[in-house]
């Protein structure tokens, strides 16, 4: 099925030689190279050497080649598989249709996690699929057998971390596992680099979870379910105030100043304006918000992306995603009612209950219940069996929360400031005894928040609250 060709490679410019050879259509041998290397390091050598040459008939140039990475169309998902099928009795084929009698072809796709060798004529595969339930529930049996796949066809490479497809039609082991026959199985991409064998471990160096992510989607179930779980926080979230009649926006991400929030911003610059003119990444969508209620838009929400060249630890990230909502004619009492009504039917729609079990060690957290208000010169004077003088700005009072924290042998480094203390306070007296259910902590002396609105009652005191 081969000619075998000769041919004269004089060798006077190894450059030219080496670009025949890899435009030239013919498969050529190891010899050629090695003859040529040979050639440049020995540049006087003007002798021509012998090339073979191996080149099939015409008829079979034009054969098209196997497609590495094929398309293959799914008829429906292992989710709806193990749904339509799970009724199957042990040991059943149901390879013909019930109503017309027509054979059954189903058409599945998914990654091999594991292989089991029964014997030379039949092999299990387990295979996974990507959805977002549980991996119990997506994943499936192959049961491939010599019968419907051919002779020889169990020698195939099929290993871990594969993704298959599958045509065949619905069955159960003599074990009762629901599997799907195969008729034919495709490899549409091969697994390169090998993967973590999850049924006897998984992976916990931090460094690897981390720095590869597929990994870790791969082999730990509980970092899938955060993924899954924050995609449904995120839609519960902008549903939730869209049904309120607020509109989203998306307001610039880079700014010619950034405001809205005490925070360090990252700097950058664009080739479109003068170098001169510094741009800023967003640390906060405040003020664009604030300017579409001046606009006419009673009320705004935006759900994106915030940026803070500050510090990293296990609260803070430089980048992280917020959600920022305006709504006209209303108070602070009005947005605490708002927020317990958001978070009750959030954790309902998430858990399908209202009580949250953290861990085994800490109380489980009810949602239910209505959410306590504590204010704060209240909950401090309740929590630590004191009387804080009034008013809250003078020395007195500095001197006697000063006094409060050294006997209490609460540490707090300098500036030891009015507003500080109070807020260590707070840290150290209320936020300890929220145990069971969410709290609103709310009426923030004006001398920890300068700039909130004050309060109606209270000059001393503004309409800010914290969850």
């Amino acid at each position: 099925r081969a000619v075998v060709a000769c041919g004269m490679c004089w060798g006077r410019r190894p450059e030219t030689d080496l670009k025949y050879l890899l435009i030239n259509p013919f498969c050529f041998t190891m010899t050629n190279l090695l003859a040529l290397t040979w050639r440049k390091k020995s540049p006087l050598l003007r002798r021509p050497f012998i090339s073979y040459v191996f080149f099939p008939f015409s008829s079979q140039v034009d054969t098209p080649k196997k497609c590495l990475y094929p398309n293959f169309s799914v008829t429906m998902t292992l989710e709806q598989f193990r749904s339509k099928w799970a009724h199957l009795s042990p040991g059943a084929r149901h390879e013909y249709d019930d109503d017309d009698g027509s054979g059954i072809s189903i058409a599945l796709a998914g990654r091999i996690r594991s292989r089991r060798d029964a014997s030379r004529k039949l092999s299990f595969f387990d295979f996974c699929g990507g959805g977002q339930l549980p991996r119990t529930e997506r994943s499936l049996q192959i049961l491939a057998q010599e019968k419907y796949l051919g002779p020889n066809f169990l020698d195939r490479n099929y290993q871990r971390g594969d993704i298959v497809g599958i045509r065949g039609f619905p069955g159960k082991s003599n074990t009762g596992e629901l599997s799907i026959v195969a008729r034919e199985m495709v490899m549409l991409a091969p697994c390169l680099r090998p993967l973590p064998d999850t049924a006897r471990n998984v992976v916990r160096d931090h460094d690897i979870r981390f720095r590869k992510r597929y990994v870790d989607f791969l082999t730990n179930e509980s970092a899938r379910n955060v993924l899954i779980k924050r995609s449904k926080v995120i839609n519960y979230l902008r549903q939730f105030l869209i049904d309120r009649d607020f509109l989203e926006v998306e307001t610039p991400v880079l700014s010619v100043s950034a405001g809205g929030a005490t925070a360090r911003p990252f700097e950058t610059s664009s080739v479109a304006f003068s170098k001169a003119t510094d741009l800023f990444l967003r640390i906060a969508p405040e003020l664009y918000l604030k300017k579409l209620i001046i606009g006419g838009f009673d009320r705004v929400f935006e759900i994106g992306k915030v940026f803070r060249n500050e510090g990293i630890d296990s609260a803070h990230n430089p980048e992280f995603t917020s959600c920022e909502f305006y709504m006209t004619y209303s108070d602070y009492s009005d947005i605490m009612d708002l927020t317990e009504e958001l978070f009750r039917g959030l954790v309902y729609y998430i858990n399908g209950s209202h009580v949250v079990h953290e861990n085994a060690e800490n109380a489980p957290i009810d949602f239910s219940r209505p959410f306590e208000r504590i204010g704060v010169i209240e909950g401090i004077e309740k929590y630590a069996k004191i009387t804080i003088p009034r008013p809250l700005d003078s020395p007195e009072t500095k001197s006697f929360l000063d006094d409060l924290l050294i006997e209490r042998g609460i540490r707090l480094s300098a500036p030891r400031t009015t507003a500080r203390m109070l807020d260590k306070l707070v840290e150290h007296f209320i936020e300890d005894q929220i145990v069971d259910r969410p709290t609103f902590i709310i009426d923030h002396p004006k001398i920890m928040s300068p700039l909130a609105k004050t309060h109606s009652s209270d000059e001393d005191l503004t309409e800010r609250f914290e969850l």
